[in-house]
């Protein structure tokens, strides 16, 4: 654990937003404990952001509005993807 951050950041197929926007189709990586450690795909930014991750607590993979507690550590997107 801890160089996921820096795994993510030397991918030649990710670019690392900043400052951060939440825009659909980008990764957002969060932080719940120590490291960095989980991955979301933003779905939908406007008028409010949701996330598409796999949820262990439920077992499944979820789509839900980004809960005020998450940290969000990094956000990124995948090279190679045109907005239209």
């Amino acid at each position: 654990p801890g160089d996921m951050l820096r795994r993510l950041c030397a991918s030649k197929h990710l670019d690392l937003v900043r400052p951060k926007k939440l825009r659909a189709g980008n990764m957002l990586l969060i932080k719940f404990d120590n490291d960095p450690q989980h991955v979301a795909l933003v779905t939908t930014s406007h008028p409010y952001t949701s996330v598409v991750h796999a949820c262990s607590r439920v077992g499944r993979v979820l789509e839900q509005n980004i809960p005020p507690e998450w940290l969000i550590s990094a956000e990124f997107r995948f090279l190679g993807l045109s907005d239209a």
